[in-house]
């Protein structure tokens, strides 16, 4: 029995991690589940998956691909929602794009990418290269971010060599040369 459930174990994170669970899974563990081999970050609430940049550029990256393939917009956020397990809350827009409204996004970061729809279906240009734009923007605004923690790391680590390590210096090597000196000069004065 714990054989089985091991193999049972094995075959789902197999299946997880080709992508190819559509439910099998849950339905082979009788309602257990099996965490993710690679799951997204978590927000603070913990129930909703933390997109960040890198994650929503590459999803525009996947859009972007599908549209120059010639699909129309609705479809190809669609298939990059299902692709992606709708991380990034494209299929919203696509869903809203089909209905015909555009409905306002819950993301600011999705608003360029509104925006760009919108401009792509009032003069005829091709989203795709826009979409790219925008995908690009993300990441380096994303490499910015961590560019300025990298810098407010640097200088948070100073902060124990001053507190810990340069006290410490001072009282290994500096405070005997001092009583050392003090010493010879009672000797030579005295």
């Amino acid at each position: 029995m714990t054989a089985l459930f091991v193999g049972v174990l094995i075959a789902g994170g197999v299946l997880l991690w080709s992508g190819r669970s559509d439910g099998r899974l849950r339905r082979l563990l009788n309602g257990r589940t099996v965490p993710d081999l690679v799951e997204s970050p978590r927000s603070d609430s913990g129930n909703q998956p933390l997109v960040t940049d890198d994650l929503l550029a590459f999803d525009l990256d996947l859009v972007a691909i599908c549209l120059t393939s010639g699909l129309p917009i609705p479809v190809a956020l669609t298939m990059t929602a299902e692709a992606t397990g709708d991380r990034s809350r494209l299929g919203r827009i696509a869903r809203s794009m089909t209905i015909g409204g555009q409905e306002p996004s819950e993301d600011d970061r999705l608003l360029p990418v509104l925006e760009v729809f919108e401009f792509a279906e009032h003069t005829g240009v091709g989203p795709a290269p826009l979409i790219e734009s925008v995908a690009e923007e993300l990441r380096a605004s994303s490499r910015r971010r961590r560019q300025e923690a990298a810098a407010a790391l640097g200088v948070r680590l100073v902060v124990p060599l001053g507190v810990c390590i340069l006290p410490a210096f001072l009282l290994l090597s500096v405070v005997p040369v001092v009583i050392s000196l003090l010493s010879d000069l009672t000797t030579v004065f005295f």
